[in-house]
C-alpha cells in the first residue's frame, strides 16, 4: 500500500439478507484528507460507515487500514484499530447524565492511565479547539444542537485519533451553525493532520470540506463516481451524480 493511503475499501459489497444494497465499492482515503461519501438518502451512506467501523459485516470484500485487513482480522486488532480513530455520531451521542466534561473525558479515563489533573487539562484543551471553553460543567439538554455536536467531536479527539469519521455532522442544523462546524472540521485537519471520512448529503458541506469523494447511486447499486466534488460539477460523469450536486439551483464557487 502507498505510504499515503490509510484506508483502502476493496470490492465492498454490502446488504440485508438477500437484499444487495450496495456492490463492488472500491476507493483509498488518502491521509490527511477529508473524504466525503455522499449520496441521495437511503443509497447506503451510513451502512457503508458502519461497514468501515465494523459494527456490520460485508457479504464480500474487504477493508483495509495501513496493510492490515481489518475486515478478517480477530477482535484484539480491530480493537487495536479503533483506538486510532475517534467517531462522531449523528446524534452526537452523549450521555445525557454526564457533563459535557465527563462525556469528554470518558475515553481518557477508560483507554489511559492519565491522572485526573492531566485528563481535566486535555479536557478543556480539546473544548477550547471546538470552541466550547468554558462549558465543561454543562449538560447535554443545556446545549444547542449545534453546541452537542461540539461536544461529540471534542470527545472523538480526547485521544488524538488519526482517523476522524463523522456520521451526517450538519443534520438538524441551521445553515450558520453547520458552516462554523466545517470550519472546525477543517481546522482540526489542518492543525492535527487528521484524516477525515464524513458521510453526508448536504452540498455546501460536501463542497467546503472535501478533498475528495464518492458517490453511492442508489438505482445502480454501486459507486459511480469519485473525485474532488468541484471536479465532479464541472464534469459529472453520469446524469446521477450532475442531479445531485446542482439539486435545487444551488450554485456552487470552485475553489
Amino acid at each position: 500500500m502507498r505510504d499515503d493511503i490509510k484506508i483502502r475499501v476493496e470490492n465492498l459489497t454490502m446488504g440485508y439478507g438477500e437484499v444487495i444494497l450496495q456492490q463492488d465499492i472500491s476507493f483509498s482515503v488518502r491521509k490527511g484528507e477529508v473524504t466525503v461519501i455522499m449520496g441521495p438518502s437511503g443509497c447506503g451512506k451510513s451502512t457503508l460507515f458502519r461497514h468501515m467501523l465494523g459494527l456490520q459485516e460485508p457479504i464480500s470484500g474487504k477493508v483495509y487500514y495501513d496493510d492490515t485487513c481489518f475486515t478478517d482480522s480477530e477482535l484484539p486488532t480491530r480493537q487495536s484499530i479503533l483506538r486510532r480513530c475517534g467517531v462522531l455520531y449523528q446524534s452526537g451521542a452523549l450521555w445525557s447524565s454526564m457533563t459535557v466534561g465527563e462525556n469528554v473525558a470518558l475515553p481518557l479515563s477508560e483507554f489511559t492511565d492519565n491522572p485526573d489533573n492531566e485528563i481535566a487539562r486535555i479536557v478543556d484543551e480539546k473544548l477550547t479547539m471546538v470552541g466550547l471553553k468554558g462549558l465543561e460543567k454543562k449538560y447535554p439538554a443545556e446545549l444547542s444542537g449545534g453546541m452537542r455536536k461540539r461536544a461529540g467531536l471534542a470527545r472523538a479527539i480526547a485521544l488524538n485519533p488519526e482517523i476522524l469519521f463523522f456520521d451526517e455532522p450538519s443534520a438538524g442544523l441551521d445553515p450558520v451553525t453547520s458552516y462554523k462546524l466545517d470550519q472546525t472540521i477543517l481546522e482540526l485537519k489542518k492543525h492535527l493532520g487528521t484524516t477525515i471520512i464524513m458521510v453526508t448529503h448536504e452540498l455546501p458541506s460536501i463542497f467546503t470540506v472535501a478533498d475528495q469523494s464518492v458517490y453511492l447511486d442508489p438505482d445502480e447499486r454501486r459507486m459511480t463516481a469519485m473525485g474532488n466534488p468541484h471536479d465532479l460539477i464541472r464534469n459529472p460523469p453520469n446524469e446521477s451524480v450532475k442531479a445531485f450536486l446542482t439539486r435545487n439551483n444551488t450554485e456552487m464557487i470552485s475553489k
